[in-house]
């Protein structure tokens, strides 16, 4: 007869209100003191629930390792349910947006872990889970250093079992510090963490290149290259591009735009952003400064600007110019831009608007 041997595994229980205060450094007092009711700790006694929160203590340390590296989780699968799993990566990797924004300042360099003490009494926040915030970050740019695959926001959320938003969080992070975008100029300082979470989502969905094998394609830098054309756009063309859009804004919002000049403005930062495209470290940087020509319009006059220069036929615009003047730039990558610009600008503008409110 065949032996057949069976084995039984103990669901892991784990106590989720105690494991986040555990994160946020509570030690034991301090976790009775703000967990545990009084009127708790008069039907339980206080040995009972210290041998409770050291018990967990021990399994959050015995976690922490699995934690930090969640392809690893498998091993626990028949004592921790999916459910659990995803509970304690969720809590463990969420991080306060404020001090990402500062860290972001600055290349998030094993050198910089010193520097996490003065970053979170600046912002008034407690050292020890700014620290975890600070390992993460590390751990994960580090992990995604050694990867081929392109596609930052499914590598990171199938690689540490995220889900999709703190997966965009996290490639948001990866994307900045990778390509090197400096946001760290005083014009910059406004956009908060999810400002710059949604731009970075917003140029790796639009700008990136869909043949690319590595990261070092993972920018359309061909794309980039072909609208260089742009530079070519002098002050006769841009006053005709100007008249046109802004004749249509009067028409399509049914009043006067608050100023022909401002509108002029706005379409010579656009232009001189396509045309500095392959600047990586400056995209946003321009980007910034088309809605700062714009700060004294109004959104929907602004959106419109977008949306008349979508329709702008350039071979037609400018047929009267010499073939050696005009400007050989195709529809598909004047659309590919203006989509990409268009949301990115109207992200910027709003941040500004609420930040001078």
């Amino acid at each position: 007869m065949e032996r057949v041997e069976c084995f039984q595994s103990t669901e892991i229980e784990v106590d989720f209100p105690v494991y986040e205060l555990w994160l946020q450094g509570k030690r034991t007092k301090e976790i009775l003191e703000s967990y545990f009711s009084p009127q708790a700790r008069q039907s339980v006694s206080d040995e009972v629930i210290h041998s409770h929160i050291r018990d967990q203590s021990s399994l959050y340390l015995f976690l922490k390792s699995f934690l930090e590296h969640p392809w690893n989780l498998v091993i626990l699968r028949h004592q921790l349910n999916p459910l659990t799993i995803n509970r304690l990566i969720s809590i463990y990797y969420s991080f306060n947006h404020s001090f990402a924004r500062e860290l972001l300042n600055h290349r998030i360099s094993s050198k910089l872990r010193k520097d996490v003490d003065e970053i979170a009494s600046k912002l008034k926040i407690p050292i020890v889970p700014c620290l975890r915030y600070f390992d993460n970050f590390r751990n994960v740019l580090s992990k995604f250093e050694d990867c081929d695959n392109t596609n930052i926001v499914d590598y990171i959320r199938t690689t540490f079992s995220m889900n999709e938003d703190m997966a965009k969080n996290y490639a948001a992070i990866v994307f900045l510090q990778y390509f090197k975008l400096d946001i760290n100029k005083r014009r910059l300082q406004f956009l908060t963490f999810a400002d710059l979470c949604s731009l970075s989502i917003a140029l790796m969905r639009n700008w990136t290149s869909l043949t690319a094998c590595d990261l070092s394609e993972y920018l359309d830098r061909d794309f980039f290259t072909r609208l260089i054309e742009l530079k070519s756009v002098d002050s006769e063309k841009l006053a005709v591009i100007t008249d046109f859009v802004s004749a249509d804004i009067q028409s399509e919002i049914g009043s006067s735009v608050d100023s022909k000049e401002s509108v002029r403005s706005v379409i010579k930062e656009l232009l001189y952003a396509a045309a500095h495209l392959r600047d990586i470290k400056e995209i946003l940087h321009n980007l910034s400064k088309i809605s700062e020509a714009a700060f004294s319009l109004s959104l929907k006059a602004f959106s419109s600007i977008f949306a008349i220069l979508s329709r702008l036929d350039w071979t037609t615009q400018f047929a009267h110019l010499s073939p050696k003047d005009s400007l050989k730039l195709s529809a598909k990558d004047w659309d590919r831009f203006l989509n990409c610009s268009r949301i990115c600008c109207e992200i910027i503008h709003k941040s500004a608007h609420l930040d001078r409110a």
